[in-house]
């Protein structure tokens, strides 16, 4: 991954390509929680950029949709506060 980051969701597209999401780095008053995806490609080991979430986030959920697409809810921001926007992403 291009960022280091815990609590983040990892989700196996149709491709093959897995969506990073979120997550963040360091605790508590140090603590930076990430807006940020990443695509990681396995058949090559490598992630590029994928775009920014709506909002920052951890500990959110992902789901996979019929359409391909990944609906991304929930979480919780630097300050711990629920997170009430979802973002889609759409390849």
């Amino acid at each position: 991954m291009n960022s280091a980051r815990e609590s983040h969701t990892a989700t196996l597209l149709k491709d093959g390509r897995v969506l990073i999401a979120g997550g963040h780095r360091n605790r508590r008053a140090d603590i930076t929680v990430y807006s940020s995806t990443e695509l990681y490609d396995p058949s090559t080991g490598r992630s590029s950029v994928a775009g920014n979430m709506a909002a920052r986030r951890h500990k959110h959920d992902a789901i996979l949709l019929p359409g391909g697409q990944v609906l991304i809810t929930g979480g919780y921001d630097q300050r711990m506060i629920t997170s009430s926007k979802a973002w889609l992403y759409q390849r």
